[in-house]
């Protein structure tokens, strides 16, 4: 069966996308950036406390972007702890709330 023009794009965005994580893995040594201890990969599963995942330092929807220079191994404990304080300290500062849900609101309230 051929492939098409789409599956050949998205099969070359996800070795893209392995690669920068294996890069980024090997850099950083497999320990959380956060709190220094050893991360274990476990694929396919949800993130627990010592699971390796990658974390935003300048976050997404504050103008970071996904290169290695901007991404950190952190564990599961911390990247959620982190998430957390971030919305509480956008909430604390009267920042608008960002994301797709937000913009949907602001668009349904403008109607």
């Amino acid at each position: 069966m051929a492939r098409t023009d789409r599956q050949r794009y998205v099969q070359r965005m996800r070795r893209k996308a392995r690669k920068k994580r294996a890069a980024v893995i090997e850099r950083d040594g497999a320990n959380c950036h956060w709190c220094k201890r050893p991360c274990v990969e476990r694929p396919g599963e949800p993130p627990t406390g010592d699971t390796l995942t990658l974390d935003h330092i300048i976050e997404l929807e504050d103008g970071g972007d996904s290169s290695p220079g901007n991404l950190v191994v952190a564990c599961g404990r911390c990247n959620n702890k982190r998430a957390s304080q971030k919305h509480t300290r956008r909430r604390r500062l009267g920042l608008p709330r960002t994301g797709r849900r937000s913009e949907e609101r602001r668009v349904g309230k403008e109607c």
